[in-house]
């Protein structure tokens, strides 16, 4: 059975408003997902686990020292032998994926904004591109960091700022679930309005 494009007109309406709110629900999502890594890398200072003088992060491996019974920290990279972290070169990729994510999902609100406004279905398309590519970086930047830190983690001393991480990467992965939802959205409202027939599932 086939229901032409008079048929369709409240559903098309129906579509274009669930649409436009799923639209507006991913740009909030993507500006909290942005906020919760900006707290965690920026503000946070990239500190995975503190306890008290103790600290370990992206940047910081300050560790007890008994016998100057204080917490001396490691800030170069030739100097993370010290502290047991030998593969100095896989902090460095850490880094990279980990900090470059924070990078496309900022980058990811500008064409998810434009795309509101617009209706352009390719704008969401490369929106899900950067944010694909966010969560891939994230995921594997925080997985090489707590491999080649596991002898010195410590799951009760972990801080919020990893907390928000993990946060982030669940907002990231339903972001792209929402997004794959609202370009799918798009092109049935793109078919509506071009008036085409549509099959009518029974």
């Amino acid at each position: 059975m086939t229901v032409t494009h008079k048929d369709w007109s409240y559903f098309g309406r129906k579509m274009f408003w669930s649409h436009r709110w799923l639209g507006y629900l991913t740009i909030l999502l993507q500006s909290l997902v942005c906020s919760l890594l900006i707290y965690a890398l920026i503000i946070g200072g990239g500190d995975i686990i503190v306890s008290g003088c103790q600290k370990i992060g992206f940047y910081n491996y300050c560790l007890y020292n008994k016998t100057i019974e204080d917490c001396p920290c490691q800030t170069q990279l030739k100097d993370l032998s010290l502290v047991g972290i030998t593969n100095q070169y896989g902090i460095v990729v850490a880094i990279i994926l980990t900090y470059s994510s924070l990078v496309f999902v900022t980058m990811g609100i500008i064409p998810m904004i434009f795309g509101q406004c617009s209706d352009e279905k390719i704008l969401w398309t490369f929106s899900l591109g950067l944010n694909g590519f966010s969560l891939i970086g994230l995921s594997l930047g925080m997985i090489i960091f707590v491999f080649l830190t596991w002898d010195l983690f410590d799951i009760s001393q972990v801080t919020p700022g990893f907390l928000a991480v993990l946060l982030a990467l669940s907002g990231m992965s339903l972001l792209c679930y929402i997004i794959r939802r609202s370009t799918s959205l798009a092109s049935e409202i793109l078919r509506v309005k071009t008036g085409r027939s549509f099959p009518l599932k029974l």
